[in-house]
């Protein structure tokens, strides 16, 4: 049977687009229990951070990005930890479902990575430093985008949350590129390390970060990967291109 324009036209708008065809800043997921995503824009920023990789002055990203619209929550870790690919990890009490997932070490963080890519077929994997400060800063130039930084779970930021426990994801207002606590709440564990990778970095602060020390240059605090820290979570990025960083 030969299908006529109109209906070719109708079966193609019914058809659920690929998470590559979705606009920047539209949310998407490539499995039910994955991570909701945005795609940001390339572009470049120059580097903020203290201790920066060697021979890197700009964040520079080739192509658009996915990136996690929030922090992963225990519902997604735990979707992995069912499957035996993720260990349990301790709420503190304060809850699972929503909240993002904290005690997370290195390594547990490329675990449930690896378990994204064996699940969905795509290049998930931690964010390197100056991805991170790119998609932070929303494509800011400014050297200090996040001088008034005050809507988020940090110490006194919220009084409900602040230096207590960790909020919902999604609490707080989004950045530019529609990314939810991209400071505060729980540190982020980067793919990048120093000291000859003695030591891996997290990024972003926590909610037992005060406003002040966030908002002065978004400092990163240096720790061993095996750590395990109540406001310490992550947030993956996926790959739809090459990444160019210079």
């Amino acid at each position: 049977m030969r299908l006529s324009g109109p209906v070719i036209a109708m079966l193609f708008c019914l058809a659920p687009a690929r998470a590559d065809d979705t606009p920047l800043g539209a949310p998407f997921r490539d499995c039910g229990q994955c991570p909701e995503m945005v795609f940001v824009r390339a572009g470049a920023v120059d580097l903020g951070l203290e201790r920066a990789p060697a021979g890197i002055s700009k964040a520079r990203i080739a192509s658009r990005l996915a990136v996690g619209r929030h922090e992963v929550t225990f519902d997604e870790w735990d979707a992995c930890a069912a499957e035996g690919a993720c260990r349990r990890l301790h709420d503190q009490g304060w809850g699972r479902g929503r909240r993002p997932v904290v005690n997370v070490a290195y390594k547990d963080a490329e675990a449930y990575v690896a378990w994204l890519r064996a699940t969905t077929g795509q290049r998930y994997r931690l964010p390197t430093q100056p991805e991170w400060e790119y998609y932070v800063r929303s494509g800011v130039t400014t050297d200090n985008p996040w001088a008034e930084f005050t809507d988020g779970n940090c110490d006194p930021c919220d009084p409900t949350y602040a230096g207590i426990k960790t909020a919902p994801v999604g609490s707080y207002k989004p950045n530019g590129f529609g990314l939810y606590d991209v400071l505060g709440n729980v540190w982020e564990w980067t793919s990048d390390c120093v000291d000859a990778c003695a030591r891996r970095l997290m990024l972003g602060g926590s909610f037992r970060s005060g406003a002040l020390f966030i908002a002065g240059g978004v400092r990163f605090e240096p720790v061993e990967g095996k750590a395990d820290l109540i406001d310490v979570g992550f947030r993956v990025v996926r790959d739809e291109a090459n990444v160019a960083l210079r």
